[in-house]
């Protein structure tokens, strides 16, 4: 009779396992999906802050180059380039701004990753 017992136990310990694998193996697969969902975001963000930058810097050459070459260039040579500076500015300024906001969230995205109860 003992020996019953032992081996409905056994059984009994070894479904507990299964449920809570299972069940970690569920919440693991919704926890990546949350996160991944800001990832997607934060790469995009990169890959066109990089754009934007090689861009910038390309034009800050080409700039660079111009003022080598017009040191003693006309007045409104000199203001062209002013205007191309105020625009490079503020092209580096909007950059600026979106690495500080770049850890928002997506605009789908949950708040709080599934299965957390949220408070």
């Amino acid at each position: 009779m003992s020996l019953a017992f032992a081996i409905i136990a056994l059984l009994t310990s070894f479904g507990a396992l299964w449920v809570a694998a299972e069940a970690s193996r569920r919440a693991e697969g919704q926890q990546k999906k949350f996160i991944d969902a800001y990832l997607i975001n934060i790469k995009q963000s990169i890959t066109d802050l990089r754009l934007e930058l090689n861009n910038t810097n390309k034009r800050v050459e080409q700039l660079d180059e111009r003022l080598k070459g017009a040191s003693s260039g006309s007045s409104g040579e000199m203001e062209q380039m002013k205007q191309e500076l105020a625009m490079l500015k503020n092209s580096l300024g909007a950059m600026v701004d979106k690495l500080k906001g770049g850890g928002a969230a997506p605009p789908n995205a949950p708040t709080q990753p599934p299965g957390s109860g949220g408070v």
